[in-house]
């Protein structure tokens, strides 16, 4: 799995190192990463410009091709089965070039893209059409005048309204994902506890259906876990 970071959200050396407490340091989606690891789950992170984390300040990112050039040099190795993405703000926005360049020859299926309050302000249109290898997109969304909201007439799309209090993710009126301009709502869904929790679990019944669909196939020792609990480097 890959998780794509939005602006001016890469991962603190404390982070880096494990050492961060929950809801401190500078990368909520980092943070993301690392529970999902702890799940057991092979994952990724990377900057929007596709530099590693730790790497934004110092690095010149490769953009999605370095971050697709490192998905296909996993793509190689053992247990390498269901290819999830994961972007935040303009992290979602390259989710989305990150995909349509795994089209190309040989193509990679991405069998879950989620985007959280995803956005692609100052950074160009948002593509019209969902990359074709891209299996379903689940869109976490504010009203935020400048992330994607609602991505309408996509059969492949489920949207998720933050800002609905039936959807469990305000409480109290905060965040304040309702606000049409509010930059504080939209680095809360970044680390919003419920938003990850809801993330978590979306990955790992993906898993659980994988795992139970190789177990029919192969028989009750054929069966590999399709999300690994080792990391893979994250090197463009």
């Amino acid at each position: 799995m890959v998780v794509i970071s939005g602006f001016r959200s890469d991962a603190t050396a404390e982070q880096i190192a494990r050492k961060a407490s929950r809801g401190t340091g500078n990368s909520g989606a980092y943070q993301l990463m690392v529970d999902l690891e702890e799940s057991g789950c092979s994952a990724m992170f990377f900057n929007w410009n596709g530099t590693s984390a730790g790497q934004f300040a110092s690095q010149k990112g490769a953009g999605a091709e370095g971050i697709v050039r490192s998905i296909r040099r996993a793509n190689i190795q053992p247990g390498f089965e269901q290819l999830v993405l994961v972007g935040h703000s303009w992290g979602g926005h390259t989710l989305l070039d990150v995909a349509d360049l795994l089209k190309r020859d040989p193509t990679i299926d991405v069998d879950l893209a989620i985007g959280l309050d995803a956005s692609s302000f100052s950074r160009g249109e948002r593509m019209e059409s969902l990359p074709t290898n891209i299996a379903k997109l689940i869109n976490y969304f504010s009203d935020n005048a400048f992330t994607w909201g609602e991505w309408p007439d996509e059969l492949r799309v489920r949207n998720i309204s933050l800002a609905d209090p039936a959807n469990g993710f305000v409480v109290d009126g905060k965040p304040d994902y309702a606000s049409k301009l509010s930059w504080e709502a939209h680095n809360a869904a970044e680390w919003d506890a419920n938003v990850h929790a809801a993330i978590k679990k979306l990955v790992l019944d993906l898993a659980t259906a994988a795992e139970t669909t190789n177990h029919r196939m192969h028989g009750s020792g054929g069966g590999r876990r399709s999300l690994e609990s080792k990391s893979t480097p994250a090197t463009p």
